[in-house]
């Protein structure tokens, strides 16, 4: 008597289904994190932005993990909090404020991320895009210079990181209203 391939369909299916469950049981009990967020029961499986999938709502979805109640040995302890974004992005721009070559590119790789997740961030936590708040930056650190040091203005141009003084003084003026030198003047140094 043959096998039917409907019957043999089912029974690789039930295999696969009973293989994935003990897979996930082991990890379970050894603690290997997954990169997925577990889920309890009761609770929707996440998207990629952490809401539930599809039209799913809230405790509708199916849980990946059902949790015994009171079993303290499945918890898991909470993730230490990642150092923030704005401050780990805020620290790179400000290292490397005098390299007129400080791109996009070079910071993402850095934070490794997508250069589209560092435009939808950096927009997000400051509400400016990206080329703006590394020039923003660089006017902040050029009129530092400006009010606590004598140095002349190419050389404060070349230590915000613009390449030539005269790109520095018309980004300056665009950015305060007047020039370099007006608020040398205007600062008293």
């Amino acid at each position: 008597m043959g096998l039917s391939a409907e019957y043999l369909f089912a029974a690789a299916m039930f295999g696969l289904v009973m293989f994935l469950l003990g897979w996930l049981a082991a990890t379970i009990r050894n603690g290997r994190k997954s990169r997925r967020p577990q889920v309890r029961a009761g609770e929707s499986a996440p998207g990629r932005n952490g809401r539930p999938e599809g039209r799913h709502r809230k405790g509708a979805g199916l849980s990946l993990v059902e949790s015994p109640i009171g079993d303290p040995s499945l918890e898991t302890a909470p993730e230490p909090q990642e150092e923030p974004f704005l401050v780990r992005f805020d620290a790179i721009v400000k290292k490397n404020i005098a390299n007129p070559n400080l791109d996009v590119q070079y910071i993402a790789d850095v934070l490794a991320t997508s250069r589209t997740a560092l435009f939808n961030k950096v927009r997000e936590s400051t509400g400016m895009n990206l080329q703006n708040y590394i020039n923003k930056c660089r006017m902040e650190k050029a009129m530092e210079l400006i009010k606590t040091t004598s140095l002349p203005l190419s050389e404060i141009a070349q230590k915000s990181g613009f390449a030539t003084p005269r790109y520095f003084s018309t980004a300056f003026k665009n950015y305060t209203g007047i020039t370099p030198s007006e608020y040398k003047k205007k600062t008293g140094s």
